[in-house]
C-alpha cells in the first residue's frame, strides 16, 4: 500500500464545497477546484485534518475503500502543484537562511535595525546599506567593499525624498552591482551630470544634506526592504527579489524595474 506520511498545506487555504466539487482558496491568486462524484461529502473533512502532525494513513481510515484511489490521486496532484508539502520539507523551507547586518547611517539605518525581528541579527549575512542622502560616492565605496568581501546586500535609500529605492539583491559573483544600477539612473536622467557633481562634491570632503521624510514614509520603505529579505530566505524566491523597487510617497505606489548587468561597469568587470 502506498504511504504518504505527514502532509500539510503550503499556504493557509480555505476549503469550500459545492455539489460534487471542493475548492481550495488562498487569497485571490491561488485557487484549485477538485471534482468527483460526491467529493464534497467526504474530502473537505479529510483535508482539514492535514495539520502536519496526523499522517495520511490515520486520516484515511474513515474513508471507504472505493474512494481510496481517487483520494490518493488528489494527493498526488496537490503535491505536484505544491499545494500540499511534506512536513520535513516545510520545516526545511521555513528555516532562516540568513542574518541581517545594517550599515550606513542616519534615521533610515536606525529604523531598519529597530524593525528587524529578534534572532535575525548576526549570522552570515545579507547586508542592508542604508542612506538618507544622495551620497552616491559612499554607496560606490560600499559596493566595492561588498564585491571584494563577497557579501550580498540591498541598497536602501531615502535620498530622492519624494520617493525611495530598495535595490535588487546585489550578489558578489553574478548579476548587476550598485554601479550598474547607477549607470542605469544616469542613462534615464534628464540631467545625468548631476550624479557626477554629487560624487565629486563628497570626494572633495563636502557633505550632502539628508532628505526629510515622515516616520510613516520611512516605515513604508523599511517594510518593503524586510519583505525583500524574506524573499531572499525562500528556497524559490520571486523574481522581484532581483528588481529595483521604487516607493512613491505622493501616490503611495510601489513599482518594480529590471536592472541589468552593465557590460562596461568598472566596478564589477572581470568579477562576473
Amino acid at each position: 500500500m502506498e504511504t504518504f506520511g505527514t502532509l500539510l498545506f503550503s499556504l493557509p487555504y480555505t476549503i469550500l464545497s459545492d455539489t460534487n466539487k471542493v475548492l481550495l482558496l488562498c487569497g485571490e491568486d491561488f485557487r484549485y477546484t477538485l471534482e468527483g462524484d460526491s467529493l464534497d461529502a467526504w474530502l473537505p473533512a479529510l483535508l482539514r485534518k492535514m495539520d502536519g502532525e496526523t499522517s495520511i494513513e490515520q486520516i484515511q481510515q474513515s474513508l471507504l475503500p472505493k474512494d481510496l484511489p481517487l483520494f490518493h490521486s488528489i494527493l498526488h496532484r496537490l503535491l505536484g502543484e505544491r499545494v500540499l508539502v511534506r512536513q520535513a520539507r516545510a520545516k526545511q523551507n521555513a528555516e532562516q537562511a540568513y542574518g541581517i547586518q545594517v550599515v550606513g547611517h542616519g534615521m533610515l539605518q536606525t529604523a531598519v535595525k529597530q524593525a528587524i525581528p529578534k534572532g535575525v541579527l548576526g549570522a552570515p549575512t545579507i547586508f542592508f546599506f542604508c542612506q538618507d542622502s544622495l551620497d552616491y560616492q559612499e554607496a560606490l565605496l560600499w559596493n566595492q567593499q561588498a564585491l571584494s568581501q563577497k557579501v550580498p546586500f540591498f541598497w536602501v535609500s531615502l535620498g530622492p525624498m519624494s520617493r525611495a529605492y530598495v535595490s535588487p539583491l546585489f550578489l558578489p559573483e553574478s548579476g548587476p552591482c550598485f554601479a550598474c544600477l547607477l549607470s542605469l539612473f544616469k542613462r534615464r536622467s534628464p540631467f545625468p551630470k548631476l550624479y557626477d557633481l554629487l560624487i565629486r562634491h563628497t570626494q572633495q570632503g563636502e557633505v550632502i544634506a539628508p532628505s526629510f521624510v515622515s516616520d510613516v514614509e520611512r516605515n513604508m520603505v523599511v517594510q518593503v526592504a524586510l519583505a525583500k529579505f524574506e524573499q531572499a530566505c525562500q528556497k524559490d524566491p520571486a523574481a522581484s527579489l532581483y528588481q529595483l523597487h521604487v516607493v512613491e510617497f505622493l501616490s503611495l505606489e510601489v513599482s518594480t524595474h529590471d536592472v541589468v548587468l552593465d557590460p562596461f561597469c568598472d566596478a564589477c568587470l572581470g568579477r562576473r
